[in-house]
């Protein structure tokens, strides 16, 4: 039986809109709709994550449940991750280089979700004042600081290091039992 408080109230939607099932906190997109899987954590009030892989025939846009304009949070956007499948393999397809996107909540204060036609990511929203909590010398780094306070949009682009690559394999293809996977 799974958890219902530990998955992202987004997931639930989007697979009530796509008329299917959440198998242990994952939506396997039916294929009238497109191909692949989305699934979601929430690790508690100040931590969630949401893995997704999947390719739709269309765009989708659904009311965002999450909205909250007072809440800070702070969103880290794991692209080019996912291991190369045949599409990216042919010769004349570029592969990019993986990246995280890192920025304020107050890019995305969009009471709607757009669910784009073809997405290989993870994302991580983190609550900044819980953030803050943990860094003690955050006021050393003025890009540190700005980036926990959170009061002015703020985005940037860093390329993920390799070990950090391999964490990101290891976290979207190691089968972990259900009862262990929030902590995996």
């Amino acid at each position: 039986m799974q958890d219902n408080h530990t998955i992202p109230d987004v997931l639930k939607i989007f697979a009530e809109l796509l008329g299917t099932n959440l198998k242990q906190r994952k939506l396997e997109i039916p294929s009238r709709f497109g191909s692949g899987y989305c699934a979601g954590f929430i690790f508690n009030e100040h931590i969630r994550m949401l893995i997704s892989n999947y390719q739709l025939h269309e765009n989708i846009v659904i009311k965002n449940p999450e909205f909250n304009k007072a809440k800070k949070m702070l969103f880290f956007k794991f692209q080019n991750i996912f291991p190369e499948t045949e599409k990216h393999s042919e010769k004349n397809i570029v592969r990019k280089l993986p990246s995280v996107l890192i920025g304020t909540s107050r890019l995305n204060t969009d009471d709607r979700v757009s669910i784009h036609t073809n997405t290989e990511t993870i994302n991580i929203e983190v609550d900044a004042d819980y953030l803050r909590k943990l860094f003690h010398d955050a006021d050393q780094s003025p890009v540190l600081k700005s980036l926990l306070q959170n009061t002015e949009p703020f985005l940037f682009e860093q390329l993920i290091y390799p070990s950090l690559q391999n964490i990101v394999n290891e976290i979207v293809t190691e089968e972990v039992e259900d009862t262990f996977r929030l902590f995996f």
